[in-house]
């Protein structure tokens, strides 16, 4: 009798286990199927890009980066301002497909080939570079003198231009600012000019020391004037700092603002550009002042 009961008790968990072939209304859960169902939830919630369980086992996706807006200002009273602008997520930071997902969704483009920006950086295949004008290559921004023309109508007034432009995406490894190739810190960083002509004529030579942006009246900008930039060792741009602790005065945090302003004169060290991080609580308390 033990034996006919042990094969009764094997032969009703092996039904259970091929589920029924029989059509037999089942009641009690299988051990072997609800220990195999519960594996298979704990594989799939600790799956990386894939979320984590909540509320009835639905799967949240994670966000890659959290968006930052980075704004350019042009300060001069009476030139324009020119120069190229471009931000890039290394491929070591890419870990899912979603990742990828998310950056051709909000504007970035993946290199298929070697971008050389100069002797400064050199970006391999598979990095996403930022690119609002639909090519992976930096975007190049002019903004007007403040006290330019604006014209209405027929009616033209003076008064201050639109000198501002912002741009919102997803926060990258590094943001970079530049005009010419950067091979050195003595390579143009930006230039203003007047009805397209640069303010002065003297070029930027590296070689006789004579820098046409190290005065107050020169056009051209080197990179060594932009107070964050790092000339020793040479690494221009900003940088996103992970993790969390004290940062670098080049670096930003994911999501903050980063604004780079340029001056019609110098700082008292020689700078012709400065660069404020802002974090989240700054620049929304700076929105709420400038409302009347």
């Amino acid at each position: 009798m033990r034996w006919i009961a042990i094969s009764g008790l094997l032969a009703t968990l092996l039904i259970g286990a091929l589920g029924c072939p029989f059509g037999t209304d089942q009641t009690t859960a299988n051990p072997f199927v609800v220990l195999t169902e519960q594996q298979l939830i704990e594989s799939n919630a600790d799956t990386p890009g894939g979320g984590t369980s909540a509320g009835g086992g639905t799967a949240a996706q994670t966000v890659f980066r959290a968006d930052m807006t980075v704004t350019f200002a042009n300060n001069h009273p009476a030139a324009d301002l020119d120069f190229n602008f471009i931000a890039w997520v290394s491929p070591g930071s890419i870990h899912t497909a979603d990742d990828q997902d998310e950056l051709w969704d909000s504007g970035y483009i993946q290199l298929s080939r070697t971008l050389d920006l100069g002797l400064a950086y050199s970006l391999p295949p598979g990095t996403f570079v930022f690119s609002p004008e639909g090519a992976p290559a930096a975007t190049r921004v002019r903004l007007l003198a403040t006290g330019g023309a604006v014209t209405e109508g027929e009616d033209e007034t003076t008064g201050e231009a639109a000198t501002e432009s912002s741009f919102t995406l997803i926060t990258p490894d590094v943001i970079l600012v530049y005009l010419d190739p950067p091979d050195s810190c003595d390579s143009v960083a930006f230039e203003y000019s007047d009805e397209g002509d640069v303010l002065t004529s003297d070029p930027i030579d590296g070689v006789n020391g004579i820098f046409g942006g190290a005065t107050t009246t020169g056009g051209f900008k080197t990179l060594a004037q932009v107070d964050v930039y790092q000339c020793d060792p040479f690494q221009p741009g900003v940088f996103l700092k992970p993790g969390g602790g004290g940062r670098a005065v080049n670096q930003y945090f994911e999501g903050e603002g980063v604004r780079f302003d340029f001056r019609s004169t110098p700082t008292a060290a020689g700078d012709f550009a400065t660069v404020e991080f802002l974090s989240e609580t700054t620049a929304s308390t700076e929105t709420e002042s400038e409302e009347p």
